[in-house]
């Protein structure tokens, strides 16, 4: 019994100290798991800090380098701008010396070209003048020979009529005081058939020349009308027909002023030569 006993005093014994011991591991290794938290935890802010102090680092390099390369933009947009500038004045004043040398060479010429449209008007007077000289020598020719014909036709008509009067009447089988009697008779007859014969063709001729001029009216209210639909389509298109009309269409500065400012800025010429290529047919 007091065997029995003794053996369950050490049995609770060496439970006490197994139980113990256990304590003791658990908290030592706690204590250890507790110290390698604390390391784990200090090298994790140790680490966090230097991430931080990186990206400190390099947000403050960045934004050095976004001012130093924000002044270099400035600094090359101001030269640009200076550059820019310099060009745009330069071009401006080409331009203007350009159109200024425009000007006086289209001045130059439009004096060079008057002058020479003064020369050709005075030779064509002379060229007109000699020409209707020649017309009006040839037109007086012409009707001197025309009248030399007609009147050797006349001629010939009046003596055929006299001798065919003759013939019909007998008169050389007349006396001499009939015969002239006839013979006035015959050329009395005659003169008035020759008058009619001429009432007759100046009749024609009158007809011909109003016919001419009839015709010549015709064409010139036919070339009106035409003109007239002409303006009305320029008119009605015009919008849409800016700078794709053809050379010939435009003839001169009226049509411009009808189809109004687009037109005439369109056709404003830089010189002489210019405007008649703006309106000249090729």
């Amino acid at each position: 019994m007091i065997t029995q006993i003794q053996e369950e005093d050490r049995i609770a014994r060496d439970a006490e100290l197994a139980k113990k011991e256990e304590q003791r591991q658990f908290i030592e290794k706690f204590k250890q798991e507790q110290a390698e938290w604390r390391a784990n935890e200090i090298r994790r802010n140790q680490e966090e800090d230097e991430r931080v102090a990186r990206y400190k680092a390099e947000k403050d390099k960045q934004e050095k380098e976004m001012e130093t390369k924000k002044a270099d933009n400035n600094a090359a947009k101001e030269y640009c701008q200076e550059k820019l500038g310099n060009m745009l004045t330069a071009i401006r004043q080409e331009q203007e010396e350009f159109e200024k040398l425009v000007c006086e060479l289209a001045m130059n010429e439009q004096e060079e070209r008057a002058k020479q449209a003064e020369k050709e008007r005075d030779e064509k007077v002379i060229r007109d003048r000699e020409e209707l000289m020649r017309v009006h020598q040839l037109h007086t020719q012409m009707k001197l020979e025309r009248q030399a014909a007609e009147q050797a036709q006349e001629n010939l008509y009046r003596a055929h009529i006299m001798a065919k009067f003759a013939e019909d009447d007998r008169i050389e089988q007349m006396n001499a005081q009939k015969r002239r009697m006839k013979q006035l008779e015959h050329k009395k007859a005659v003169e008035e058939l020759i008058r009619i014969r001429r009432e007759k063709k100046e009749e024609s001729h009158k007809q011909a020349i109003a016919e001419r001029e009839r015709e010549v009216q015709e064409a010139r209210i036919k070339a009106q009308i035409i003109e007239e639909e002409r303006q009305v389509i320029l008119q009605q298109h015009a919008d849409q027909l800016l700078g794709y009309l053809p050379k010939g269409v435009i003839r001169d500065q009226k049509d411009l002023e009808r189809l109004g400012e687009k037109y005439i800025e369109a056709y404003k010429p830089t010189s002489q030569r210019e405007f008649e290529k703006n309106f000249d047919e090729e």
